[in-house]
């Protein structure tokens, strides 16, 4: 989770590009609320991680950054019970 101190147009370009030039990135979202960012990174430890966020906040200033580990996959990647009609 990602809170940003600017909101302009070029920083969020800047933003978007530096974080989709990050391979762990598997998920990027703009979101509403408190947060103003969403990233889902994999990694294989907290060595990689710290590394990710390493390279996350060198080229960007950020107003604060909220991690979240998983421990266990109870359900991943469940589809949609969409119906036609």
């Amino acid at each position: 989770m990602i809170r940003t101190r600017s909101h302009s147009a070029q920083w969020l370009e800047t933003f978007r590009r530096h974080v989709s030039n990050i391979p762990e990135v598997t998920d990027f979202f703009r979101i509403g609320g408190d947060q103003d960012y969403l990233l889902k990174i994999v990694a294989r430890d907290m060595a990689s991680y710290d590394h990710v966020y390493q390279r996350l906040i060198d080229k960007v200033e950020l107003d604060s950054v909220t991690s979240y580990f998983t421990m266990e996959a109870i359900i991943e990647n469940r589809g949609l019970p969409l119906r036609a009609g």
